[in-house]
């Protein structure tokens, strides 16, 4: 800004000057040294007037840019727990085959005291009891039979026709039940 000023000082002299020379032809020469006070002040108000706008720009950008970055930072971390949210209510893929040996180390007569219950099962219908007896929900059946979320209770409702279900027994307590 010092520098701009003494710009200015230099301006106005050479212009009082040239005045001189051209014989007061611009200013009178009574006037020059006022008007160019005058001149030489509002020049000096209006660079610093801008200089300080300028500023205000420049912090402007920065609170903006810095706002950007959180925001970003902020989208970023909901990406992330949705993903994360997700994956968690996702079941963990299997196959009916995977959960028949797992149901076989966790108990191994299971499929035979079915049968001997309820001879004549399908192998769909086994694969249900099965993923019944392991606690599994109805969504995480479905995404492991790979069917559509409706059809569950169509199988539900023929396997329950099937079996020797007590008055107060529900499906899923009887076959939880069977060792």
């Amino acid at each position: 800004m010092l520098i701009l000023l003494l710009g200015w000082t230099i301006i106005v002299a050479v212009l009082y000057f040239v005045n001189r020379i051209l014989d007061g032809a611009i200013v009178p020469p009574r006037l020059f040294l006022p008007i160019g006070g005058i001149i030489l002040l509002l020049a000096s108000y209006l660079i610093v007037s801008i200089m300080q706008y300028n500023r205000n720009i420049r912090s402007s950008h920065e609170r903006i840019h810095r706002i950007e970055r959180e925001i970003m930072d902020t989208l970023e971390q909901i990406r992330q727990h949705e993903a994360n949210r997700t994956q968690a209510s996702q079941p963990v893929a299997g196959t009916p085959k995977s959960y028949r040996r797992e149901l076989e180390t966790k108990s191994p007569k299971f499929i035979e005291k079915l049968r001997e219950a309820v001879p004549g099962l399908t192998e769909g219908e086994e694969n249900l009891c099965v993923l019944i007896k392991l606690n599994l929900k109805n969504k995480e059946i479905v995404h492991t039979l790979d069917i559509d979320s409706n059809t569950i209770y169509t199988f539900r409702s023929r396997l329950k026709r099937k079996l020797p279900l007590g008055e107060n027994d529900t499906m899923d307590e009887w076959i939880r039940k069977l060792e």
